[in-house]
């Protein structure tokens, strides 16, 4: 009897312990709008200065933005051809990336980050960007930045070139 009442016992635990291992019924994660996320976003970067006593200046779009040395060049336009060095990182501080060298793009092939937040700043600046994920690289991320990241990018503005 007591062999019989110890096996059934096991077997309970088993089932109980194998069940658990697979995921029975989760609801599928919700899609936010871009606009839900961009709030999400935003309260998420606010706390994130708050917490960390960082006084930054709004942008209207939800960029959040900090000069850090303010140049006396002009102010890049979507058309402009800047050079700059960056840093990028997590708001945890875990830098994604970062030039070693200056690098030069036409300011309309960067992400919309760059393009909403170093128009704010003129050349010869230095200014950090806390940018919501939706104008870095959304819901899709890249093979190194997860989806859905808000991320700082701290950015070197060198000169600034019109075509």
């Amino acid at each position: 009897m007591y062999l019989k009442v110890f096996k059934m016992t096991t077997i309970c635990v088993a089932f109980i312990s194998l069940s658990s291992c697979f995921d029975n019924k989760k609801p599928a994660p919700t899609t936010l709008t871009f606009e839900e996320q961009l709030q999400l976003d935003i309260e998420i970067i606010d706390d994130y200065l708050a917490e960390n006593s960082i006084l930054a200046q709004k942008h209207e779009s939800g960029i959040r933005y900090v000069i850090k040395e303010e140049g006396e060049g002009r102010n890049p336009n979507n058309n402009s051809n800047i050079t700059f060095n960056y840093i990028g990182s997590f708001l945890d501080g875990k830098i994604f990336d970062q030039s070693n060298d200056p690098v030069k793009f036409n300011l309309s092939q960067l992400i919309e980050a760059f393009k909403i937040g170093l128009p704010l700043v003129k050349e010869g600046s230095t200014v950090v960007l806390y940018a919501p994920s939706g104008y870095c690289y959304g819901s899709t991320g890249t093979a190194t930045i997860p989806s859905n990241s808000n991320l700082i990018f701290e950015v070197e503005l060198i000169t600034v070139d019109e075509q």
